[in-house]
């Protein structure tokens, strides 16, 4: 039977998308990590789970990338690069920790961030990476679509699939995530079916 697991930072998803019409970059701005800075993420429905998200940006060689670290309840879970080029943003390396172990990604799609993405479109990043129970190589899909938007904040669909390579065996959590210009990622509602939902909200940035 497939193990369940579940990445928050798949919240990551990490980008945002700005309206085709009247365009507003909604993503976290680079120029603010220049010095690393951290979001403090708490569940509302569960006050003791905390996620902290340590961003760093670098301008080196030309090139934009912001380098992201995700920690749950101090544990170290998950860490992000990007590039970020035109206001687009693809990834670079995705790794997955489980105590002292980890698991580097394989990146197959890689689409974050697509600015003026369209309402009806969906953008969608994707890899695979072994167990953390081998021998199994799995992949993981984030498609996100735009649900609503506002003039200083948009608000993301995600759906979240994880399976086990070349089986039928998969299962699917799903992900609200609103942005705030300036800002970055605000909220993040985490939905996984049979389990309460998390209702993770920004409570500081240092």
């Amino acid at each position: 039977m497939l193990r369940i697991i579940i990445f928050p930072f798949l919240l990551l998803a990490l980008s945002c998308i700005g309206q085709s019409s009247t365009h507003t970059n909604f993503y976290f701005p680079p120029k603010s990590f220049v010095t690393e800075r951290t979001y403090y993420f708490v569940n509302q429905n569960d006050t003791a789970e905390v996620m902290v998200w340590k961003m760093k940006a670098d301008f080196s060689g030309g090139d934009t990338t912001l380098h992201t670290s995700i920690f749950n309840n101090n544990g170290f879970s998950e860490s992000m690069v990007e590039r970020i080029e035109n206001e687009n943003s693809t990834m670079l390396s995705y790794i997955l920790y489980k105590g002292t172990s980890s698991s580097i990604c394989t990146i197959i799609d890689s689409s974050i961030y697509k600015t003026n993405q369209d309402a009806t479109e969906s953008i969608q990043w994707k890899v695979t990476f072994a167990d953390f129970n081998p021998p199994a190589l799995m992949s993981m899909e984030k498609r996100r679509k735009i649900l609503s938007s506002r003039e200083d904040s948009v608000t993301f669909f995600d759906r979240i699939t994880v399976a086990v390579v070349g089986t039928a065996d998969k299962y699917e959590y799903f992900l609200e995530s609103t942005y705030k210009a300036g800002i970055g990622l605000v909220s993040c509602k985490l939905n996984v079916p049979n389990r309460p939902v998390k209702n993770f909200q920004l409570m500081e940035i240092e």
